[in-house]
């Protein structure tokens, strides 16, 4: 799916899939080997929902071949000190990021919540941390996806560009 992401949206030069376990990113890149770490992990813990019959959906969303410590810890070790750490993930799980972030001494630094629409609650965070930084959590302003009208917002257009 990534790789046809990649593809669609033109990035294919620019953008390297690789298939490979994270655990394994320190041995195989070097410790402390990358500026930013981008991640999008399975959202759910186990035993906390039905897992879905497709493995490949069910190792999508569910920690079955990694936890969130786990993915926090891989980037924490290919992180150079002051690297950055960026996250999508379930706002029920904000506790959980924010713990394990502080335990691997990755300090979030900005937050941003998703909103599927205005006056709804968030379901998405968008989590920002440091590598080695200091404390100061900053919140910015919520993105919405949908307008009152059920359109897509102006901001969700300019991130995705406008569609034709």
């Amino acid at each position: 799916m990534a790789q046809r992401s990649a593809a669609y949206n033109g990035l294919e030069d620019r953008i390297t899939i690789l298939h490979m376990d994270l655990k394994d990113a320190s041995e195989r890149f070097g410790k402390a080997s990358f500026d930013a770490v981008v991640t999008n992990p399975p959202y759910m813990k186990l035993g906390s929902g039905i897992i879905n019959p497709s493995q490949k959906q069910a190792t999508a969303r569910f920690e079955l071949s990694c936890s969130l410590e786990e993915v926090i810890h891989s980037a924490y070790e290919i992180l150079k000190p002051g690297g950055r750490f960026f996250m999508v993930h379930r706002t029920d799980r904000l506790v959980d990021i924010i713990t394990a972030m502080r335990n691997k001494k990755i300090e979030p630094k900005r937050i941003r919540f998703v909103h599927s629409g205005i006056g709804k609650k968030p379901h998405l965070l968008l989590i920002e941390g440091m590598k080695g930084g200091r404390p100061e959590l900053k919140f910015m302003d919520p993105l919405y996806i949908y307008d009152d009208k059920g359109e897509y917002t102006n901001e969700i257009h300019d991130i995705y560009g406008r569609i034709k």
